[in-house]
């Protein structure tokens, strides 16, 4: 597939130590005050049997953005995990589609974070999902992923 353009505000995607898993995705994002999106254009290589978006890919890209929309909120310095993901789909994504996946916090506690994300082609909600991430300090004397 040819260069696409990518939205005004969206970079490329970076994290902090490798993700084997997302390394090799097309993946861009966009902060807000209170939020953040993942955008991406849904390619081949990321299509099921048929020609829309497998719905490993979608979860990724979700998995993505809550984590993302929890790290703003609590910050990097912190180990962070999905303990919950739930997804609903509303409809297919179609290859060639520019998928934005709209993230934000909607309670925190200590160490509990509760966020949501909402899936935008063309402006069409496709699906949305919510998310529970533990997020707790990180304790002198463990080692922490990043210095693995």
């Amino acid at each position: 597939m040819s260069k696409r353009f990518v939205p005004e505000g969206f970079v490329p995607c970076a994290f902090e130590v490798p993700v084997p898993f997302v390394d090799n995705l097309e993946v861009y994002y966009r902060e807000h005050a209170d939020s953040v999106d993942i955008g991406a254009w849904v390619l081949d290589d990321y299509r099921n049997g048929g020609p829309m978006a497998h719905g490993g890919f979608l979860m990724t890209l979700g998995d993505i953005a809550t984590g993302h929309a929890i790290s703003m909120r609590k910050g990097i310095n912190r180990f962070s995990v999905h303990i919950s993901f739930n997804m609903n789909f509303y409809t297919s994504v179609p290859v060639g589609a520019w998928l934005e996946v709209r993230a934000k916090v909607t309670k925190e506690g200590r160490e509990l974070v509760f966020s949501t994300c909402d899936y935008v082609v063309d402006g069409q909600v496709v699906g949305h999902a919510d998310a529970v991430m533990k997020s707790a300090e990180i304790r002198k004397g463990k080692e922490s992923v990043r210095d693995a």
